[in-house]
């Protein structure tokens, strides 16, 4: 594990992409577990935030009910600032605020891009702002992108960025290049960036983490 920060209430850590954050069908080693382990067998142990598992970066756990509840709190209000950084193929915009509404398609595990008025829409917001940028031959270009996520939807920030025509780059998922080359390369996007307020201390704490992306 890949500890950033750990007192009595949280711990927080670098997740490694491709680790899944709680136990799947695949039974392949989560997160969850070998936090579990490591704290040998706590009373309590709360995933207050999730992260897909090709997704790599800052994930916090909490060490007791209470802070389980005050976290997943702000998350649910959506008071906690969560930003990512992605790598995308495609030209991006120096700032462009992404709005739109998905659905979750349960059997084939993805989220799409509807009309509002579609039962069952859900209203999905983003920010990101250019960090850099560079021709490609089989992209045309691809970008590094600093993203703020306002609100929480399943598999949103691929989704949103997919219909907006910067597919993750490495995404077997939404990125059609990808879809039909699966080798094995791994994801673009990382969670660079959690903060949230601790009543305890009456401050904002925040974590981050910074990826090494080269293109």
């Amino acid at each position: 594990m890949d500890i950033i920060y750990e007192d009595k209430d949280i711990i927080v850590l670098n997740k490694e992409r491709g680790v899944p954050c709680q136990a799947d069908k695949t039974g392949c080693p989560d997160l969850y577990s070998e936090v579990y382990s490591y704290l040998q067998g706590p009373a309590h142990l709360g995933l207050v935030h999730r992260l897909d598992r090709p997704v790599g970066g800052v994930i916090v756990f909490a060490k007791n009910k209470s802070f389980t509840q005050i976290i997943s709190g702000q998350v649910s209000n959506r008071s906690v600032i969560k930003k990512y950084t992605a790598l995308v193929c495609g030209e991006a915009k120096i700032n462009e605020n992404l709005e739109c509404c998905l659905i979750k398609n349960q059997r084939l595990n993805i989220s799409r891009v509807v009309n509002k008025n579609e039962g069952g829409a859900k209203l999905a917001r983003l920010n990101y702002k250019l960090l850099q940028k560079k021709k490609n031959k089989e992209f045309g270009y691809v970008s590094i992108i600093e993203i703020e996520l306002f609100t929480g939807r399943h598999h949103q920030i691929r989704a949103q960025l997919a219909d907006a025509g910067l597919p993750v780059y490495g995404d077997t998922k939404y990125n059609k290049y990808f879809m039909h080359n699966k080798g094995f390369v791994k994801m673009g996007l990382y969670s660079t960036h959690f903060e949230f307020y601790n009543p305890k201390l009456k401050k904002n704490m925040a974590f981050r983490f910074s990826p090494d992306i080269q293109i």
